[in-house]
């Protein structure tokens, strides 16, 4: 702990703080930076360190840095514009479009809204290019945004063009009553070609950048699934998932409850495995999406066609490129 004796205030505004540290003990800037703010996260003070909004004597610095006596410390809590959002052609697969949504074929590798080092290249720029109304966000790099796939998880996506589109389409998504189903190509065999995963996931314990399968600090999660394909000379299955609920990397964690890790998942799976080094990505594929139109109470679904490298992949393990 530091107290007010050991620096000097320079500046302090609504958003832009200044302070001369003045001891010969040397702390970290982000326990610094803590210290001056408890009601922020040492995760968020630390992202804002990396987004280059703390500077030590004019100079960026990672979140470890130490102060020493004399350093000017510049803290700047305003999210920097350049960092928003700019219309960018993705050439995105749109599915469907009406007046209140949008459903598009979400690629692979993709973000879906800017954070940390991906502020370019986002699924929210493509969509600024093409579409010229999508619902607002409380986060203006989130316009449009309904529901969330991982960057490397490919397929349907649904996009909402007005504010009480998102607001109906959210709570489909919050009542269960979107239908979804994703397909996956796995490492393993299952003796039950059928059945449900009913186990809570929360933050792993021991690294907290992943999720896993616990009973205490977790929320309910379930995920039915069906084997569709399994391979004659490889340790592979294509499964069919169908999750009730929609937990952070649902569908990888309940992969790994079930000893079948989804392939490629460089995140979940250790170990040496056939193709691995042909496999640039986890193989989850978001297949398909049904629910009633919020306005017009049609009965709506959507398929998300392949993209070829699981489709090359699908034909080298099970000899067949046919999707069902």
């Amino acid at each position: 702990m530091f107290t007010e004796k050991d620096f000097e205030v320079l500046k302090k505004e609504a958003e832009k703080e200044c302070y001369l540290y003045t001891v010969r003990d040397s702390i970290r800037i982000d326990d610094f930076f803590h210290q001056l703010h408890p009601e922020l996260t040492l995760s968020k003070i630390r992202k804002i360190i990396k987004e280059g909004q703390v500077t030590i004597d004019g100079e960026t610095v990672k979140p470890n840095k130490k102060l020493h006596k004399g350093n000017k410390i510049d803290i700047d809590l305003h999210r920097p514009e350049t960092n928003l959002p700019v219309k960018e052609n993705l050439n995105l697969e749109i599915i469907f479009e009406d007046e209140y949504l949008a459903v598009i074929n979400k690629p692979p590798g993709i973000v879906v809204h800017p954070a940390p080092g991906n502020y370019e290249g986002t699924i929210v720029s493509g969509l600024l290019y093409y579409f010229d109304e999508l619902a607002a966000s409380k986060e203006k790099t989130r316009v449009g945004i309904v529901h969330r796939l991982d960057k490397e998880t490919s397929g349907v996506l649904l996009i909402a063009k007005t504010d009480e589109a998102h607001e109906k389409l959210s709570a489909l998504f919050k009542d269960r009553k979107m239908r979804k189903v994703y397909q996956g190509i796995v490492y393993g065999k299952l003796k039950e070609k059928k059945g449900v995963v009913n186990e809570p996931i929360g933050r792993s314990l021991s690294d907290r950048t992943k999720m896993a399968v616990r009973y205490d600090n977790s929320r309910e999660a379930i995920t039915a699934y069906q084997v569709l394909q399994e391979s004659e000379n490889h340790d592979f299955s294509l499964i069919e998932f169908y999750p009730k609920t929609g937990r952070t990397h649902q569908i990888r964690i309940h992969a790994k409850f079930l000893n079948c890790p989804i392939a490629g998942d460089k995140k979940y799976l250790k170990g040496k495995y056939p193709f691995q080094s042909t496999i640039s990505r986890h193989l989850l594929h978001a297949r398909s999406l049904s629910f009633i139109h919020p306005f017009t109470q049609k009965e709506l679904s959507f398929t998300a066609n392949h993209f070829d490298d699981f489709l090359h992949l699908q034909e080298k393990i099970f000899h067949s490129s046919t999707i069902v």
